[in-house]
């Protein structure tokens, strides 16, 4: 068993390291993807350097990466489905830090994103009722189409977004070790996507001093009208002067 959680946890890393921006780049350009635009082997730097095509591959398989190490961990290896999840995060690493390029790839965006979306349907599907799922995504896809019609880019979705899902999940799953893995995945999608966000100059912040939870407070104020659905008074009045508060 110690060996079959050993190989998992490699295999993740090997899948992870397989960089097809970099390899598409050096076909069709004959450059390194990492020395042209943003720097770094990733499918929004195929896109804007190299083309619609080679970018739609290389987020095809960066989102599978993870889903592939946990599927071969849970399917093949009969591994525990905490060492599978263990084999996901390492294919995060391995996209991050392939070990024959300079340990220099990728953000780990897609990665994580193609995770988070297997291990919310799971959590999803084990506590809340079909009609709920429906209205939560409903909601969501209001939310998704609202900032990208007023911002046009898909870089703000993550910031304005990500906060707003840990809301709903927090309010309405009882708290357990796949809630918890859920949270952290997001937490790492936001975090990575709000340092792209200042590399390019999308997001600038004149104070330096500004705290991370301001940021991520406001756009879930958002969520205020969905979470009376589900709440008492006493919580719904806390999170609106939470709100508030980060305005100061």
């Amino acid at each position: 068993m110690a060996l079959n959680s050993l190989t998992s946890i490699l295999i993740g890393y090997l899948l992870g390291s397989v960089s097809p921006a970099y390899f598409l780049t050096k076909w069709i350009k004959g450059v390194d993807i990492r020395e042209i635009g943003a720097r770094y082997a990733g499918t929004t730097n195929v896109k804007w350097n190299v083309g619609l095509f080679p970018a739609i591959v290389t987020g095809f398989y960066d989102i599978l990466k993870g889903l592939l190490a946990i599927f071969i961990a849970l399917r093949i290896l009969h591994t525990s489905e905490g060492i599978a999840y263990l084999g996901g995060v390492s294919a995060i690493l391995g996209h991050i830090y392939p070990f024959y390029i300079g340990f220099r790839g990728g953000k780990g965006v897609a990665v994580a994103t193609g995770m988070l979306i297997y291990a919310l349907g799971k959590i999803t599907i084990s506590f809340l009722s079909p009609r709920l799922i429906l209205l939560d995504l409903l909601y969501l896809a209001f939310v998704v189409l609202a900032i990208y019609l007023a911002t046009f880019d898909e870089n703000f979705l993550a910031v304005a977004f990500l906060p707003i899902l840990i809301a709903l999940l927090l309010i309405q799953i009882p708290f357990s070790p796949m809630l918890a893995f859920v949270v952290l995945l997001i937490g790492f999608i936001f975090a990575r996507s709000t340092i792209n966000m200042r590399e390019i100059r999308l997001l600038k912040v004149r104070d330096e001093n500004i705290r991370l939870w301001r940021v991520m407070i406001r756009p879930a104020g958002m969520s205020f009208p969905l979470i009376g659905l589900f709440t008492n008074r006493t919580v719904l009045l806390n999170w609106l002067v939470l709100c508030w508060l980060s305005h100061f």
